[in-house]
């Protein structure tokens, strides 16, 4: 973490010219924390600065826009330090989605995800990819039918099983 925070501490020295609202933030230690786990929030979800980017012209104020404009350019930056020698550990699975592009590793096997809770935007890339490509696919998610609601226990797995149809779906994958 200490040298995570120094690469955003370098990153923020970088860009403070060029920053619109954290321009006065660009010094400080709990600034660079904060962005590290806003940026780090964004990559768990599967959000690039890019995705950021083609955000900017859909944000209905001008604060928004500045303020996206900013994170998008400091992920950026900070992106390009770590990649000229670290890897991220959060960048790990989206590492493994860009290997599984030229990789046929899952093709034509048989693959069991057990006990999942849910899946961040990381893991429903990759849980695409082996739908394109694995023989079967056979998932166990948690749930009682007979608690009903919104807002229970079960509400986030039932949204995981809602989206993995949705995926499958769009990939004519047979559920």
């Amino acid at each position: 973490d200490s040298d995570k925070i120094i690469f955003m501490s370098k990153t923020l020295s970088a860009v403070s010219s060029e920053l619109t609202i954290w321009k006065k933030y660009a010094n400080s230690i709990t600034f660079a924390k904060n962005m590290l786990d806003m940026i780090g929030e964004f990559k768990i979800n599967a959000i690039s600065s890019e995705d950021l980017k083609k955000a900017i012209p859909f944000a209905d104020k001008p604060s928004l826009k500045n303020k996206l404009s900013d994170i998008a350019l400091i992920y950026e930056t900070f992106d390009a330090f770590l990649g000229e020698k670290f890897i991220d550990p959060v960048d790990s699975l989206t590492h493994l989605n860009n290997k599984l592009l030229n990789y046929n590793y899952f093709d034509k096997k048989i693959v069991i995800f057990d006990s999942f809770k849910g899946f961040t935007g990381q893991q429903y890339k990759i849980l695409e990819r082996i739908l394109n490509s694995a023989k079967n696919v056979y998932i166990s998610l948690t749930n009682d039918p007979e608690i009903k609601g919104d807002y229970t226990v079960y509400s986030n797995i039932r949204k995981a099983a809602t989206d993995i149809e949705s995926i499958a779906k769009s990939r004519n994958v047979e559920v």
